[in-house]
């Protein structure tokens, strides 16, 4: 299913009770956008209103307090500032000052309409339309 790929995997086996507050987009290796600090670039792995979690695969050294753009796949883009929380081999979470919920609502819209549009993971109109009406699809509230 569309969401279980999007959302990940349930965090509820594997590490107790979920303890966040918003919701968490995690991309696939071919979708994700990229976070362009400087001249790098890098690839997204996961993103909320709160925070992004990032590859660098440059290695490249980061101060605490990191200003960037994200670009996504459908070609927008938003400026971002956050610190650096952690770091964990070529993994880094950075926590930022808030990206909008409109934001992460579209990245979500736009997955779901290629996937659907594909004919990929989503094979039925119902699936679809179930889909739309877990994440609002056919609102445009924000």
């Amino acid at each position: 299913m569309v969401l279980k790929k999007l959302f990940g995997k349930s965090s509820k086996k594997a590490y107790g009770p979920e303890k966040r507050d918003f919701v968490r987009l995690v991309y696939p290796p071919d979708k994700r956008p990229i976070l362009t600090v400087g001249d790098n670039s890098f690839e997204v792995l996961n993103i909320c209103e709160t925070g992004i979690k990032f590859l660098n695969l440059l290695e490249k050294p980061f101060p605490k307090q990191v200003f960037g753009k994200i670009t996504f796949q459908n070609g927008g883009s938003i400026k971002i500032n956050g610190k650096i929380r952690w770091e964990g081999g070529r993994e880094l979470g950075m926590f930022v000052t808030r990206i909008p919920a409109f934001v992460i609502k579209q990245e979500i819209r736009t997955f779901i309409r290629r996937e659907a549009n594909a004919d990929t993971v989503v094979t039925s109109g119902a699936s679809i339309e179930a889909a739309k009406q877990e994440i609002d699809l056919d609102e445009d509230d924000d």
